[in-house]
C-alpha cells in the first residue's frame, strides 16, 4: 500500500492511567522496531478513549517523536515520522497548543521535500501530495485559532505558509489580507497578497471601505511615476513583474513596468510592456497610450510615437501635455514647421492650463532647431510657470553655454542641484567645471549623479574622465564602463590602454591597444603602441614553447615596427625554432623555407648554419657544402669540419643516390629502402646539431611614444539637453 495511513484525531474525556498499559510491556520504547511502533500508534482514537488525551499527547512528545526523529533515514521511518507526526499535530491542536501545532506542521513540511516514500517518483510524488492536503485544512484551523487568540503575527506566520504551499484559497486568502492589513504589514510579498485578493474581485472597488483604502495603498506602493526617486524604481518594477506572473494581472501594473523602465533609459523593455498593457485595457483615459508614445520617442520611432500621443489625446488625456510631447517629436523628426505651428496652436488655444512642462519642450525644440535666443526665452517661461523646475535651469544653463555664458550657467546649475536631486544637472554642472579646471568638484558632482542614476554610462566615463588614470584604479573602473558602451571615443581606448600599461597588466592593456588601433586605422603611433603588446604576447608564447604562435606574431610585430632589428631577429629565432622542432620530430615539409626566411631576416652564422644542416637533410649537398664552408672562417663549431667533408664528398658523388635523397622528386620502387636508409642516417647524424629548447627571450623591446591625446567624446548638447533622468 503506498497511502500513507493519516488518521483523524477525536477528542474524548480523560479517563484512566495510560502508562500503566505500556510500562506493563516491560519494554523501552527505544527497543521497539518502526512497524512495532506504527502498530502500536495505529488507533490513537483507542487510546485516547482509553487514557486521555493528555496522557497520550505526552507519551507522543517525549517517547514516540523523539524517536522517529533519531531512527535512521529510510522509506519506513519516513512513513512512520508523518503519520505519527499528523496525530501529534491534531493533538496538539485539540489541546490549545497553537504555537507546537504550527511548529511541527513547519517541520513536516520541511521534511516532504527531502522525504522518500516509495521507490516510484510518480507515486511518491503523489504521496506527497496526500501530506499537503491532510494538513492544509489543520494548518487553516491553527490559523483561525491563532487570529481568535489575538495571535496576529502567528497568525500572519500560518497564513504566510499556507500561502507558500499555494493552498490558499479565496476566503483564507480574504482573511489574510484582512490581518496584514490591520497589521499594516508593508513586505513585498504581503503586497502580493493584497493584490491577490483584490484580483479575486476583478480588482473593481466595491462598496467595502477596507477594500477600496487597500486598493488605494497598493496603487500607492506600486505606481511608478515622476515622484519615484530613481533608486526606487528597480524595488518597484520586481514587485510589478511579480503581480503581472498572477493570473488577472491588472493592466497598470504593466504600464507601471513600462514607466519604469522609460525612467531607467530602457525604452525597448519598456515597449514591450506598455503594448501589452494597452492590449489589455485600452482606454484607460490614455495614460498608457502617452506612455508609449514617450516610449517610441525614446527609440526614435518619432511617427509611431505622433500616433501613439494622438491615440492618447483621443482618450483624454491631458492636453498640454501631449501638445509638449507632439512638438518635441516634430522638431526630433526635423518637421520644424509641423512643430512650430503645434506649440503655437496650443499656446492659443490652451493658454490658461500651459505648465512649465510645456514650456521646457518648447525650449528644447527650439534648440534643436538652433533657435537659441528663443530656447533661452521658452525656458525662462518655464521658470516662471515653476520656479523649482531643474529641467527648466538645466535647459537654459546649456543655452547660456552654448552661446558662451558659462559663469551665468555655472550660477543655475548650482542652484538647480542645490535645490533638488537632478542627475543631469549634476552631471553638466561637472562638465562646466572641469572645462574651467576645478577638477575636485567636478568628480563630487559627477559621483552625485552617478549615485541617482547609477546605470547611465555617461555619467561612468564623465567620472573617470575627472580622476587620474595613471594613478587611480577608480579612474580606470569607470573609463571601462564607458568605454564597453562605446562611449567617449579614441580617447577613452587611449587612456585605458596606457592605464592597464603602467600598472603593468599586459593582458589588459593589450585588449585596449588593439581596440584603438582599430579606431584609429591612420594613427601610426597607436599602431606601434599595439605592435609593441602582440610583441609581449609573442614573447610569451616563445617561451612556452609555441614557436608556430610566436612566429605568427612576431611576423605582425615586424610588419609594424620594421625598423626595430631586434624584432627581425626574433621572429628569425622563431622560425629557426619551430624548423628544427619538426626537424626533430621526422618532419621535414616546409623547413628549407621557414630556415631561408630567417636568414633573410638576419643572416647571422648560427642560422646559416641550421640553413646547411636543413639543406643537408633535404639531400642538397651542394647547397650545404657551400653553406658550411663559408662559415668555416667565422663559426668556431668542431663538427663543422666534418660536415664540410661529407657535404662535399655526397655532392660530388652518384647523381642518382643525390637525387634519390631530394624531398619532393618521384623515385621508382628500387629507391625506396636506399632513400629511407640514407635519409634516417643522414638525420641522426646531425641532429645533435640541432638546437635544444632554446633560451628564455626577454621582454625588452623598447615601448613607442603613445598617441597624443585626443579629444574625449562626450555627448552633444543636443542629447543632454532632452535628458530626463
Amino acid at each position: 500500500m503506498n497511502r500513507l495511513n493519516l488518521m483523524t484525531v477525536q477528542v474524548s474525556p480523560d479517563r484512566g492511567h495510560f502508562w500503566s498499559g505500556w510500562l506493563r510491556s516491560k519494554m523501552e520504547l527505544r527497543e521497539f522496531s518502526v512497524e512495532e511502533i506504527l502498530n502500536r500508534a495505529s488507533d490513537p482514537n483507542t487510546l485516547i478513549h482509553q487514557h486521555g488525551l493528555a496522557r497520550v499527547l505526552s507519551f507522543y512528545e517525549e517517547s514516540l517523536m523523539p524517536t522517529l526523529r533519531r531512527l535512521p533515514k529510510s522509506r519506513e521511518s519516513w512513513r512512520a515520522k508523518f503519520e505519527v507526526g499528523c496525530q501529534l499535530i491534531q493533538m496538539r491542536l485539540h489541546s490549545r497548543s497553537l504555537d507546537k501545532a504550527f511548529e511541527l506542521t513547519q517541520e513536516m513540511l520541511a521534511d516532504l521535500g527531502q522525504a522518500q516514500f516509495t521507490p516510484n517518483p510518480k507515486t511518491d510524488g503523489e504521496v506527497r501530495n496526500q501530506v499537503r492536503s491532510f494538513l492544509t485544512p489543520i494548518l487553516v484551523q491553527i490559523a483561525r485559532q491563532m487570529r481568535v487568540a489575538g495571535q496576529t503575527t502567528a497568525a500572519l506566520r500560518a497564513c504566510e505558509t499556507l500561502d507558500r504551499v499555494q493552498s490558499l484559497g479565496r476566503p483564507n486568502r480574504s482573511e489574510y489580507a484582512n490581518l496584514l492589513w490591520k497589521s499594516r504589514d508593508l513586505r513585498p510579498s504581503s503586497l502580493i497578497v493584497y493584490l491577490r485578493h483584490l484580483a479575486d474581485r476583478n480588482w473593481k472597488t466595491t462598496a467595502e471601505p477596507q477594500l477600496r483604502e487597500m486598493e488605494e495603498f497598493v496603487r500607492g506602493q506600486l505606481a511608478i511615476d515622476g515622484s519615484v526617486l530613481a533608486s526606487e524604481i528597480p524595488n518597484r518594477l520586481l514587485l510589478n513583474q511579480a503581480v503581472v506572473c498572477a493570473p488577472n494581472a491588472p493592466s497598470f501594473c504593466l504600464r507601471n513596468i513600462g514607466v519604469g523602465y522609460l525612467r531607467l533609459d530602457e525604452a525597448e523593455r519598456a515597449l514591450h510592456y506598455l503594448e501589452r498593457a494597452l492590449a489589455v485595457d485600452g482606454n484607460d483615459g490614455g495614460a498608457t497610450a502617452f506612455y508609449l508614445g514617450q516610449a517610441f520617442f525614446e527609440t526614435q520611432a518619432f511617427g509611431k510615437a505622433l500616433n501613439a500621443f494622438e491615440q492618447a489625446a483621443a482618450q483624454g488625456f491631458k492636453k498640454p501635455r501631449i501638445a509638449a510631447w507632439q512638438g518635441l517629436a516634430y522638431a526630433r523628426k526635423e518637421k520644424y514647421d509641423d512643430s512650430l505651428k503645434t506649440f503655437r496652436a496650443a499656446e492659443n488655444t490652451l493658454a490658461g492650463s500651459l505648465d512649465g512642462e510645456f514650456y521646457v519642450h518648447w525650449g528644447r525644440a527650439s534648440f534643436l532647431m538652433e533657435q537659441v535666443v528663443e530656447a533661452e526665452e521658452h525656458f525662462r517661461q518655464a521658470l516662471e510657470k515653476n520656479d523649482n523646475d531643474w529641467r527648466a535651469r538645466y535647459g537654459l544653463a546649456i543655452c547660456l553655454e552654448r552661446n558662451g555664458n558659462r559663469q551665468e550657467a555655472v550660477k543655475l546649475l548650482r542652484v538647480a542641484t542645490g535645490r533638488g536631486e537632478a542627475a543631469p544637472a549634476h552631471y553638466l554642472l561637472g562638465r562646466l567645471l572641469q572645462a574651467e579646471k576645478q577638477i575636485a568638484e567636478a568628480a563630487s558632482n559627477y559621483r552625485r549623479a552617478l549615485a541617482l542614476n547609477p546605470t547611465d554610462l555617461e555619467y561612468c566615463l564623465a567620472l573617470g574622465s575627472s580622476l587620474d588614470f595613471q594613478t587611480d584604479a577608480e579612474a580606470l573602473w569607470y573609463l571601462e564602463k564607458g568605454a564597453r558602451g562605446h562611449r567617449g571615443g579614441a580617447e577613452v581606448l587611449r587612456r585605458l590602454a596606457l592605464g592597464w600599461l603602467g600598472r603593468d597588466n599586459l593582458e589588459r592593456a593589450g585588449y585596449w591597444m588593439e581596440l584603438l588601433e582599430n579606431a584609429c586605422p591612420f594613427s601610426l603611433s597607436a599602431a606601434r603602441l599595439n605592435a609593441r603588446a602582440v610583441a609581449v604576447q609573442a614573447t610569451l608564447a616563445f617561451n612556452a614553447g609555441n614557436f608556430a604562435d610566436a612566429t605568427e606574431k612576431w611576423t605582425k610585430v615586424v610588419a609594424i615596427l620594421s625598423d626595430e632589428p631586434r624584432a627581425k631577429e626574433r621572429l628569425a629565432l622563431a622560425l629557426v625554432s619551430q624548423a628544427t622542432a619538426k626537424l626533430s620530430g621526422g618532419e621535414f615539409d616546409g623547413v628549407e623555407e621557414k630556415i631561408a626566411a630567417a636568414e633573410r631576416l638576419s643572416p647571422r652564422p648560427e642560422i646559416r648554419f641550421f640553413h646547411g644542416v636543413s639543406s643537408f637533410i633535404h639531400g642538397d649537398f651542394q647547397i650545404a657544402s657551400e653553406s658550411f664552408s663559408s662559415l668555416a672562417p667565422t663559426l668556431n663549431r668542431p663538427e663543422l669540419s666534418s660536415l664540410i667533408e661529407v657535404a662535399s664528398l655526397l655532392s660530388i658523388g652518384d647523381l642518382r643516390l643525390s637525387g634519390c635523397l631530394r624531398v619532393g622528386e618521384d623515385h621508382n620502387e628500387s629507391d625506396h629502402y636506399l632513400l629511407g636508409s640514407i635519409k634516417s642516417g643522414l638525420t641522426k647524424m646531425v641532429s645533435h646539431h640541432l638546437p635544444t629548447a632554446p633560451a628564455q627571450l626577454e621582454d625588452d623591446l623598447p615601448w613607442p611614444i603613445p598617441p597624443d591625446p585626443m579629444e574625449l567624446e562626450y555627448e552633444s548638447l543636443e542629447k543632454a539637453i532632452l535628458r530626463e533622468n
